[in-house]
């Protein structure tokens, strides 16, 4: 018979039966609830970067529209480029996220650790965090001992690391 789905608790397992010409029958049970937890992880995932890709885009496809307004101010303008062009940023950073999940996932990653200068890393990260902090009248300071300025760390991998506790 094909198989059924038996919940037991939080367990799911699908149940086959099949019979044995001499009598009596083979019953087969897998436990599928790690599948079904992945499953459902993925989709939510699927789903979340979905919403996070659809929200920039929709932001640079307005104010992409509102630039053709021949009566915008140059204030204006200058302002609605910025937000087009932070954006970009934001959605090139979620493509580059996932083309490194990708590659940490399939195995193909592998960290190039070098020298960094700690400051600049943050700098960067802060710069791509400013509007969001100033926003939430959030102020972004770093301080470091002189001695901890450079850190031997993937800088891609250190960059996100700190993108991720900053946001």
């Amino acid at each position: 018979t094909d198989p059924a789905e038996l919940s037991l608790g939080d367990r799911t397992r699908p149940v086959t039966a099949r019979p044995i010409p001499d009598g009596g029958a083979v019953l087969a049970i897998m436990d599928l609830t790690t599948r079904r937890r992945l499953e459902t992880i993925r989709r939510d995932f699927v789903a979340n970067v979905s919403h996070e890709l659809k929200t920039p885009l929709t932001v640079i496809g307005g104010f992409a529209e509102t630039l053709k307004d021949s009566d915008l101010s140059e204030a204006d303008r200058n302002r609605f480029l910025e937000t087009i062009e932070s954006n970009t940023r934001r959605m090139q950073r979620i493509v580059d996220d996932l083309l490194d999940l990708s590659r940490y996932e399939s195995g193909g990653w592998a960290p190039n650790i070098v020298s960094n200068d700690l400051a600049g890393i943050v700098t960067d990260v802060f710069t791509g965090a400013h509007r969001a902090a100033e926003e939430k009248g959030l102020t972004l300071t770093f301080e470091a001992s002189p001695g901890s300025r450079r850190v031997d760390a993937d800088p891609t991998a250190l960059r996100q690391i700190l993108a991720n506790l900053v946001e």
